[in-house]
């Protein structure tokens, strides 16, 4: 049997911590969920690890746009929900009739069966937002190939839901969620990471996992599939104009969402920011350093003792000149 297992999408994301169109951004995670059930038509079964959305936030509305989205697939669907979009008597998922080909775990151990390809699927939803631990004893048969579906953490990643591996190391493949990181625990055990980027600490290409289960002999790999990549980029703007950052930023992958990070210093700083914004969707960081004009500074300590620091400073050939220039005005100006 040929499986895709994802996880953590996260549907109806607020995005609190990152300054992008979050609109679109959430249009995003619908356009990468669809992607992925169009992949699965390829495959026998689409796995779903959990946090497949937002629970505050998912409306009854939502849930038929994922309800027709799910039927867009021969594939059979696997869901396990996680912590993010626990499985309660409130959940939206018990509101409708969902296609016949998706088969949700209730928050209890439990498992299906498909005879054709000699298999039993086993896992759970989590039915509250926080598990310190779960029984994870399964009694298997192995005479089945055995899958485990479920929202957790192994050996000390976190601490929602603990996950001992010798408790599901007897499984053929286990199909994890919560980590939103593509991690590959041993030849068994996977998290595919989050299929989109939830936030600038989750940058670059994002994938699911496409894996082949037959007679006990699993093969799996990574299959890159976000509608658009996060990613960090740092300008210095310390000797450069801002028509050369200007075309510098025009020349950036259109299907990417930047965050820019500015470094260096500049007497235009204010200027070159407004300008970025003025061009360009991006979110910016501002780690420049703090830039002073000595000549100015000596002019207004003029007749001073401080007036001799800094002519003595403008003058240092030192390679510490900067430093010792930023902790001089910090002393002696309190600035």
């Amino acid at each position: 049997m040929k499986f895709i297992h994802t996880a953590d999408l996260h549907l109806k994301r607020i995005f609190k911590n990152i300054n992008i169109d979050k609109n679109l951004r959430r249009e995003d995670q619908w356009k990468c969920l669809e992607k992925i059930i169009e992949a699965s038509n390829e495959v026998d079964f689409l796995m779903i690890s959990g946090d497949l959305y937002e629970r505050e936030y998912f409306t009854l509305s939502d849930i038929h746009r994922l309800s027709e989205a799910f039927k867009n697939t021969k594939a059979r669907i696997i869901i396990a929900f996680g912590n993010h979009d626990h499985y309660k008597e409130d959940s939206v998922f018990k509101n409708i009739k969902l296609p016949e080909n998706v088969f949700v775990f209730p928050p209890y151990k439990k498992y299906f069966q498909f005879d054709e390809f000699n298999l039993r699927i086993y896992g759970f939803s989590w039915e509250k937002d926080l598990y310190k631990d779960y029984d994870l004893n399964f009694d298997l048969d192995k005479n089945y190939n055995n899958i485990l579906v479920m929202h957790g953490t192994v050996d000390g990643l976190d601490d929602y839901l603990p996950i001992n591996i010798e408790k599901i190391r007897d499984f053929d493949y286990v199909a994890l969620g919560h980590i939103h990181k593509f991690m590959k625990i041993n030849e068994k055990i996977f998290y595919p990471g989050s299929p989109e980027g939830l936030s600038f600490k989750e940058t670059g290409p994002r994938y699911y996992i496409y894996g082949n289960l037959k007679d006990k002999t699993l093969t799996t790999k990574q299959v890159e599939c976000q509608i658009k990549k996060l990613e960090n980029y740092k300008v210095d703007i310390s000797e450069k104009n801002i028509n050369e950052i200007l075309e510098e930023l025009s020349g950036l992958n259109k299907d990417t969402i930047y965050r820019l990070e500015l470094l260096g210093k500049n007497s235009e700083k204010d200027f070159y920011i407004k300008t970025i914004k003025s061009r360009f969707d991006f979110e910016i960081i501002d780690k420049t350093e703090k830039y002073y004009e000595i000549d100015k500074l000596i002019e207004e300590n003029k007749n001073t003792y401080i007036e001799n620091v800094f002519k003595d400073l403008k003058n240092s050939q030192s390679p510490y000149k900067d430093k010792a220039l930023d902790l001089a005005v910090k002393l002696l100006l309190g600035d």
